[in-house]
C-alpha cells in the first residue's frame, strides 16, 4: 500500500511538473532562476518519494516467511535431523552439480516436509589443522567425493518457489542450511570453515529475513538461526 501511494505521488509530482512548464514557459523564460528553483523543488520531492518506493521493493515478498519455515522446522524437527544424517552419511547417494539425488527412503521423507531438492556448500566443517593435514580434503569435496560429504553443510530448498527477482534484476534466495558443527560467530558474522575464510563473504546472523537485509547486496547472504546448526539462509544471486 505505501509502495502504491510513493508512486502516486510521484506521478502527481511528475504531472504537475510538467504542466507547469508546458502551460506556463514565460516566467521561465524571462527568469531562468525560476525554473532552476522549480526543478530544484520537484527534484526534492521525488527524494522524498524514493524512499518509500525502496522500503517495500527489497524484501522477501512472495518468499516463504521465518515463522513459516520455523514452524515447518519445528513440526518434523526428527524429519529434518533423519534427512540429514541420510545425507550425509549414506555413501551410494549420487550427487549432479552439488544437487544429490533422492532415494526412496530421502524422497519420503522430503515429500513429508516439503522439501524439493537438498545440495551441499562444499565446505569442510572441521578443524583447520585436520584441513592441513590432508590436502586432498577440499578437492574430494569439490569432486562430490561421499567420503567427505559427513564434512560438509546442506542446503534444502523449501516448496516449489524459493527465489524471486528483486528491484536490482538479481535474484533472492531463501532456503534451509544445515551446518553439522557449531560454527564460530563473531559480532555476528558466521566464520566459514579452513582456507574458505579468506576467499568467500563470511554470512551474518541476523533476527529476522522477513525483510530483505540492506547489506546483502555487499555480503550477498545473511543467516537466521532456528536452533544450533539450523538456519533459515537468504541470498541474493546473480
Amino acid at each position: 500500500m505505501k509502495r502504491f501511494l510513493a508512486v502516486l505521488g510521484l506521478g502527481i509530482l511528475v504531472f504537475c511538473g510538467w504542466l507547469a512548464v508546458t502551460d506556463n514557459l514565460e516566467p521561465f523564460i524571462e527568469d531562468p532562476w525560476s525554473a532552476v528553483e522549480f526543478f530544484q523543488f520537484l527534484g526534492g520531492g521525488v527524494r522524498v518519494v524514493l524512499p518509500f518506493l525502496a522500503e517495500d521493493t527489497p524484501n522477501a515478498d512472495g518468499l516463504p516467511s521465518d515463522e513459516e519455515m520455523i514452524r515447518n522446522f519445528r513440526e518434523h524437527r526428527a524429519d529434518f535431523e533423519h534427512l540429514a544424517q541420510i545425507c550425509r552419511e549414506k555413501q551410494s547417494l549420487s550427487i549432479e552439480n552439488l544437487q544429490l539425488k533422492p532415494s526412496l527412503e530421502m524422497a519420503a521423507l522430503m515429500w513429508r516436509i516439503k522439501i524439493t531438492a537438498v545440495s551441499v556448500d562444499q565446505e569442510l566443517w572441521m578443524a583447520p589443522d585436520a584441513i592441513r593435514r590432508d590436502v586432498h580434503l577440499q578437492e574430494k569435496m569439490s569432486q562430490g567425493d561421499p567420503e567427505v560429504r559427513r564434512y560438509s553443510g546442506l542446503y534444502f530448498q523449501y516448496g516449489d518457489l524459493d527465489c524471486k527477482r528483486d528491484y536490482h534484476d538479481e535474484f533472492v534466495k531463501k532456503i534451509y542450511y544445515y551446518i553439522p558443527v557449531k560454527p564460530t560467530i563473531d559480532e555476528r558474522i558466521l566464520m566459514l570453515p579452513g582456507p574458505l575464510r579468506s576467499r568467500l563473504p563470511a554470512p551474518e546472523v541476523v533476527d529476522t529475513l522477513n525483510k530483505y537485509p540492506t547489506h546483502l547486496a555487499t555480503r550477498r547472504c545473511a543467516l537466521r538461526e532456528i536452533e544450533l546448526h539450523w538456519y533459515i539462509r537468504m541470498c541474493q544471486e546473480k
